[in-house]
């Protein structure tokens, strides 16, 4: 059955709203609310009652609630920073504010990210990195924003499925895939056909065609214990995961669309693994002496086989 809520129930602005047994959650701008629901008659009951006022990123599955809510609510004092490869800083982009999912586009010249308004609901944007210029991409609710290969489109994620931008000029999405369970966009193939996500409501790693014609398809059955973060190798045929396992982050590469050994590539905690563009290096963040640094790892091909040398670290992050 379909639920309809009714335009009176709620308050307007809405931008998140996730069922569990008996409630329903819906977020309107930074503020989180429950509610009593019957699933049989599809009606509200009860007062409604606040459980955060600085809230973003809901989720709900059976008796569970996830949700982000940041100590001190959402800081709009970040700003992104141009670095060298020895941690210098070169400039900056754009105003302070809350961003998140970062993605230079395939030419160098510009960067697509998510930026969050002051109610927390994030939209994606686009900035001109040489004249530092932003244009807005999407409305609000939409994030994991990833290139097309030619860097004409920009897709994102939102609610209700994948979608794609004209990256030269604001306007209507292009619905790629309407999806049942939210994902989050993580690479597009180097051939631009599909695009690797990671799959909800359990955490696991698929790929998708681009032109719609499917729903995400996993790659493997591995459950991973948290966020996992991944990207293709330049030639298309190996993809690098970290991923939260047995306590902590391991970084591995594995080949696409396989079968195949997984290949570690540290010992070190890490995260947020990217490939250099020429397939020769393997960057990633991880912890040293208390400190979030910038790491990477040579990259060797033997074969088609990648072989990975130790870990160096370029710089602590500032």
């Amino acid at each position: 059955r379909d639920l309809v809520v009714e335009a009176w129930s709620v308050p307007d602005r809405i931008a998140e709203v996730v069922l569990s047994n008996d409630e329903i959650f819906y977020r309107t701008g930074a503020e989180l609310t429950a509610q009593s629901f019957d699933p049989r008659s599809l009606k509200l009951s009860g007062n409604p009652r606040t459980i955060s006022s600085h809230a973003s990123l809901v989720a709900a599955g059976g008796p569970t609630l996830v949700y982000f809510d940041p100590p001190g609510g959402l800081s709009l004092g970040y700003r992104i920073a141009w670095l060298s490869r020895s941690g210098a800083q070169l400039s900056t982009t754009g105003p302070a504010g809350s961003y998140r999912d970062p993605r230079i586009s395939p030419d160098g010249r510009s960067l697509a990210i998510a930026r969050a308004d002051g109610h927390g609901l994030f939209s994606i944007w686009k900035y001109d990195i040489a004249r530092n210029i932003d244009s807005r991409v999407s409305g609000t609710t939409f994030s994991t924003p990833v290139w097309s290969r030619d860097g004409r489109s920009i897709m994102a994620e939102s609610a209700g499925g994948v979608r794609r931008f004209d990256a030269l000029a604001f306007g209507p999405p292009q619905v790629i895939r309407t999806l049942k369970n939210r994902v989050g966009l993580l690479d597009v193939s180097p051939d631009g056909r599909e695009v690797l996500v990671r799959s909800s409501p359990k955490a696991q790693l698929a790929a998708m065609p681009l032109d719609g014609s499917a729903d995400p398809r996993l790659i493997s059955d591995q459950v991973f214990e948290g966020s996992m973060h991944g990207g293709f190798s330049p030639d298309g045929k190996w993809i690098a995961v970290d991923a939260p396992e047995g306590g902590s982050t391991r970084l591995e590469v594995r080949p696409y669309p396989g079968p195949g050994a997984r290949i570690p590539v540290t010992a070190m905690r890490a995260s947020y693994a990217r490939w250099r563009g020429d397939g020769r290096e393997l960057y990633f963040i991880s912890q040293v002496d208390g400190s979030q640094a910038i790491m990477a790892a040579a990259v060797t091909w033997n074969g088609g086989v990648p072989d990975f040398g130790p870990a160096q670290m370029l710089f602590k992050v500032p």
